[in-house]
């Protein structure tokens, strides 16, 4: 528990209203923007532990521990003099920080001497407890492997350290090994792998101080280094490759297999980020262009709106969309809508639910089928060790549009869907990615095929696996491989036959700007 501490005094009613905004935007994770108050603050009071100690618990709580440490030392020399009553607590957060620090001595002669001083009982048990986290047992101390690294760390000969840790204990990898590295890579300007260590720290069931600390580096990669440089971005992809069943066509009919190319362009702006709050604008556009098949080409411009809450435990959002797409060239379909996702961060592991609902309608009178509502309710379960990632669902879809006319009947269209999938991805070294899914598709449709008036029921397995290389940051080549197998009671005698087969291979390159 971090405490922030409010006083009575006889500074301006400004001060006071922006002392008590810097701990309201403490007590909401905004830490940066309370920091800044604060400085700000002391930059008029300097001689006021109120506010130094409140500036100490902002840098601890962003892991900059070397400031930390300057904060709380301002209120234990205030303390000396008798200047204030927070002494006891700066010495307490004095010592966490010189622990996270790696500094043990000095914070157990911290701690040694608060246990000898009577404190009130909530401040005695955190004293307590800290003396319990430093008590310890430490693999760090017993490894000379691990001595000779740490020692090039603290010379901050990080790439040698780094070295060091991997090549030294091979496969025989701890949790306080792992920390070292993440926290190498980290001075070395590599937070992608310094997720990775710290990730693998949790995953090696370490004591809840190395816990603690790799939670705390993860939070600060994800919202500090993580995100974009820019408020802006761009990125382009180009993909070319091959589908062997365009249209779907059934086994019974001859099947539209093709080349064919896409061409993606992405584009956003960050309006807000402002801890836990975030809010962008974003648009899309995507160009399928199949050969031969002039029918087929398909244009898409889709813009959102995302509205996000994000901490260290949740994440709520709401994105309205807007998508229109041409076929041919020619005013072809609308969708109007959005989802809604609240998820829940239990360290590694993560649930949520994600709502989608879309109004669609079409713009030429043949395709008059597709218009009306789809929606969609997903529930799942992931889990997140940095270099391995894994979620399981469940999907509910219903699709109240029409159904497709044909010369000789009907086709339904209009159904029920339920599903239920994997998806993974995992990364191998630093520059190469494998990721994959498949799923299940149960569908129910609402009315009958005509003229026959057979039920249709169809179950669909699809499937499929992407491997990504990273020659740059911002440059992603990739090759995709999809594959679905569909059986439907629809069959060779129906209106038209639904049981089909579909591969489609792609080779593309991504390229991110305003990194």
């Amino acid at each position: 528990m971090t405490y922030a501490w409010s006083a009575t005094s006889k500074a301006q009613d400004s001060d006071q209203q922006e002392f008590q905004r810097a701990l309201d935007l403490f007590t909401h994770e905004n830490y940066r923007a309370s920091g800044k108050i604060l400085n700000n603050l002391i930059g008029h009071h300097r001689d006021n532990p109120l506010y130094w100690f409140n500036l100490g618990n902002v840098y601890f709580s962003l892991a900059d521990y070397a400031q930390a440490v300057r904060a709380y030392s301002v209120v234990v020399q205030a303390e000396k003099v008798g200047r204030t009553q927070l002494g006891p607590l700066a010495r307490l957060y004095l010592a966490k920080t010189y622990r996270k620090m790696g500094d043990r001595a000095s914070a157990k002669q911290l701690i040694v001497a608060l246990q000898t001083e009577t404190l009130p009982p909530n401040i005695t048990k955190d004293v307590n407890d800290e003396s319990l986290l430093l008590s310890e047992a430490s693999e760090l101390s017993e490894s000379p492997v691990l001595l000779e690294a740490m020692e090039l760390y603290k010379d901050h000969r990080y790439q040698a350290a780094l070295k060091e840790f991997e090549l030294g204990l091979g496969e025989k990898l701890t949790a306080e090994a792992a920390m070292m590295i993440g926290l190498a890579n980290l001075k070395l300007g590599d937070p992608h792998q310094a997720v990775l260590a710290f990730h693998r720290v949790l995953a090696l069931n370490p004591s809840s101080e190395l816990n603690e600390m790799a939670n705390d580096f993860i939070h600060q990669i994800q919202a500090d280094l993580w995100p974009r440089k820019y408020p802006y971005w761009l990125w382009l992809d180009v993909a070319g490759g091959y589908n062997s069943n365009y249209f779907e066509n059934g086994a019974s009919e001859s099947a539209i297999a093709e080349p064919g190319t896409q061409l993606g362009l992405g584009a956003g702006y960050r309006f807000l980020k402002e801890e836990p709050w975030y809010l962008n604008l974003g648009y899309q556009f995507s160009w399928l262009e199949v050969s031969n098949q002039p029918q087929a080409r398909l244009m898409t411009h889709n813009v959102d709106l995302p509205l996000s809450y994000q901490t260290k435990t949740w994440l709520i959002q709401i994105d309205p969309t807007y998508v229109y797409q041409t076929l041919q060239s020619s005013p072809f379909l609308t969708k109007a809508g959005g989802n809604a996702t609240v998820h829940r961060y239990f360290g590694e592991l993560g649930a949520g639910i994600r709502y989608d609902y879309f109004h669609n309608k079409s713009n030429q009178t043949f395709y008059d089928y597709l218009t009306g509502d789809v929606q969609s309710l997903k529930l799942y379960f992931d889990y997140n060790a940095g270099d391995f990632y894994a979620s399981l669902f469940y999907v509910a879809i219903s699709e109240n549009t029409g159904d497709m006319p044909y010369s000789n009947g009907v086709l339904p269209l209009a159904d029920k869907i339920n599903g239920i999938g994997l998806t993974a991805s995992y990364f191998i070294g630093s520059w190469w990615q494998i990721s994959g899914s498949a799923i299940e598709y149960f569908k129910t449709f609402d009315h009958v095929e005509e003229p026959d008036q057979t039920v249709r029921r169809d179950s669909q397995t699809y499937a499929s696996l992407r491997l990504n290389y990273f020659s740059s940051p911002t440059l992603i080549w990739y090759f995709n491989q999809e594959a679905t197998i569909n059986h439907s009671t629809l069959g060779s005698g129906s209106v038209t036959d639904k049981n089909f087969n579909k591969s489609v291979t792609f080779l593309g390159v991504n390229w991110s700007f305003f990194q």
